[in-house]
């Protein structure tokens, strides 16, 4: 019997999940949209895991600022905020397996108590990670920065001809990924500081540089250390079919959705 997802929005990112979800998860979806409170709750119940999108700014009361102008923030959508935060929380109590992907990766951290660490704005900063905020021109399938794998332990290798050819070319020695970005937001990464995610349930597996220097990075992928999620700030839902790191993302929830330890010893 097919696995039951939640799926949240509105947005485009939505759409793209959607299409991940039918082409290449075993499970059908049903829409987290425009439930009101009855049905989201029958909703919760029903669903096996869940997918929590992309989409606007979060509202900044929710990480404890005010709304100031000149930081690049988009249209906020409290009531989606109020739902998402109700279905994480629902999701986390039951440890029922989910996606959080850029806005979702950022909800997450936010209920799990790394609101102090949030960064209203990093468009100002050396490396760009929401390409608009530059004039930069990009596709969305393009890859904007790189993501180093800070614990290779739990996020598997995943190699092909094309990633072999890069390897070569770049010197890559399976820690550092390329990935796309439609941010602007993120979370700062507290280096060598694992008591405190450890602490919050969290395993963070991949930080991306905030500037050149590397003074301040940002967590790009983590993962439950006794919940069953994964979370990235990039898109996996875009670029998986040809972006081999992506793809790894996509296994991992897979897995966690069949139940499987992947934590313990994780092979693809």
């Amino acid at each position: 019997m097919k696995k039951l997802l939640g799926l949240t929005g509105p947005s485009g990112f939505s759409k793209q999940c959607a299409q991940m979800i039918e082409h290449h998860i075993e499970a059908n979806f049903v829409s987290l949209i425009h439930e009101n409170e009855n049905n989201l709750n029958y909703w919760l119940d029903k669903c096996d895991g869940f997918v929590i999108s992309g989409g606007v700014d979060i509202h900044p009361s929710l990480y404890g600022c005010n709304v100031i102008s000149g930081a690049n923030l988009t249209k906020f959508d409290i009531q989606r905020d109020i739902r998402e935060l109700k279905i994480l929380d629902h999701a986390l109590n039951k440890n029922k397996p989910f996606l959080s992907i850029c806005r979702g990766h950022q909800l997450l951290s936010i209920i799990l108590g790394l609101q102090g660490e949030f960064v209203v704005d990093l468009s100002g900063t050396t490396t760009v990670h929401q390409p608009s905020a530059k004039n930069i021109t990009a596709s969305e399938y393009d890859v904007m920065h790189a993501v180093e794998i800070i614990n290779t332990n739990v996020f598997p290798k995943i190699e092909s001809e094309e990633r072999k050819v890069l390897a070569t070319i770049l010197g890559e020695e399976g820690n550092r990924l390329w990935v796309n970005s439609f941010h602007h937001q993120g979370i700062v990464y507290l280096t060598k500081n694992e008591q405190h995610y450890s602490e919050k349930g969290i395993i963070v597996v991949g930080t991306a540089a905030a500037e050149l220097d590397k003074k301040r990075n940002i967590i790009e992928l983590m993962i439950g250390k006794d919940k069953k999620w994964v979370s990235t700030q990039w898109h996996p839902e875009y670029d998986y079919e040809f972006n081999t790191r992506s793809k790894t993302v996509l296994i991992m929830y897979k897995k966690i959705l069949d139940g499987r330890l992947w934590l313990k010893k994780l092979k693809v």
